[in-house]
């Protein structure tokens, strides 16, 4: 993961809302800027905007597409900058122990609801 100057993540617009392409986390774990390929208001174009990690661009947007990777690609420190980011965004809001919180406090809550009252 931590090989390509920009990774390439898709995700059909009607998905939007439904699933997110879990390579995301790895690729923001891994350091590494992104361009995502959907609905410019989903959720990873919102992550990638509020930490200046990434681009989206919508489906059928291929020469804007082409362009950020060809730009990434030769802007060393531009490519670094925005892989830094996506790492800080990672270990800020996705790293193990968030999601070891977040699946404790959904057991929790499921315990408390299945006791006899």
């Amino acid at each position: 993961l931590s090989v390509p100057d920009i990774h390439v993540i898709s995700l059909q617009p009607a998905l939007e809302g439904l699933i997110v392409p879990s390579k995301f986390y790895g690729i923001a774990a891994a350091g590494r800027p992104m361009l995502y390929i959907g609905d410019r208001n989903g959720e990873i174009p919102r992550l990638l905007r509020s930490a200046q990690c990434g681009f989206a661009v919508e489906i059928k947007q291929a020469e804007q597409g082409a362009s950020i990777i060809r730009d990434v690609a030769q802007d060393e420190n531009a490519c670094r900058s925005l892989g830094q980011r996506a790492r800080t965004l990672f270990d800020q809001r996705f790293e193990r122990r968030f999601a070891e919180n977040a699946w404790a406090s959904v057991i929790a809550e499921t315990v408390t609801e299945l006791e006899p009252r």
